[in-house]
């Protein structure tokens, strides 16, 4: 099954997880001296420095809960979360003793727990409807975006950043940043009047009342 838009980034690093463990597998069969054990387990501790730590805590702290919210309270779940905690130990292993062993359980139990991931719970996931978004709060300041694309095929990576202004509200008026972004824009019926309900600003609110056809952004 074509995995769902919202589901698509867990899954490259799903991907990315597997590939390290396919190349330390094979690297540890060239060479299982002290030095080359030495340099994948630095290799795998930095790839959970990089992404795996994060990739735990997005699941944790938003998929995971979301999940039982709208759907149901599935066992997987904490089993999930336990395999997190099992490779967080091997982590640490591999930073203070490691050894060839230790990185082979380490990318076995990796393996296995995206596998389950991917064919079991997203499969459900998929099935039943449940689409997630992230978010972030960000307080007034200056910012810098950055983006980075990469191409399945050819394995090139681009890269973009864009500095975003977020001013601080002056004088009890609504202000936009430098950057606007959206995930969705609505039709507005014509109708006479189309009332806005409560902007707040500062503690605020005021009331707004458009009489125009225009389109309401909901992002």
């Amino acid at each position: 099954m074509l995995r769902n838009p919202a589901l698509i980034p867990l899954s490259q690093q799903h991907h990315n997880g597997l590939s390290l463990c396919v190349l330390t597998e094979r690297a540890l069969q060239a060479d299982r001296s002290i030095g080359n054990v030495g340099k994948l387990a630095r290799r795998a501790v930095d790839r959970y420095e990089i992404e795996l730590s994060n990739h735990f805590a997005i699941e944790e702290e938003v998929l995971f809960p979301l999940i039982e919210k709208h759907l149901e309270k599935m066992p997987i779940i904490a089993e999930l979360i336990s395999d997190h905690r099992d490779i967080e130990a091997m982590i640490g292993r591999l930073r203070t003793d490691p050894s060839t062993e230790l990185l082979q359980d380490f990318c076995a139990r990796l393996a296995q727990h995206i596998r389950r991931e991917e064919r079991d719970l997203f499969e459900q996931v998929q099935q039943r409807a449940l689409v997630y978004q992230g978010g972030i709060l960000l307080g007034p300041g200056v910012y810098k975006l950055k983006f980075l694309a990469r191409e399945n095929q050819s394995g090139r990576i681009g890269t973009f950043e864009q500095q975003l202004t977020l001013a601080p509200p002056q004088n009890n008026q609504l202000q936009l940043s430098s950057v606007m972004l959206s995930s969705q824009v609505e039709p507005v019926q014509k109708t006479s009047e189309v009332k806005l309900k409560a902007l707040a600003v500062d503690g605020l609110s005021e009331a707004a009342d458009h009489e125009d056809g225009s389109g309401v952004n909901n992002g």
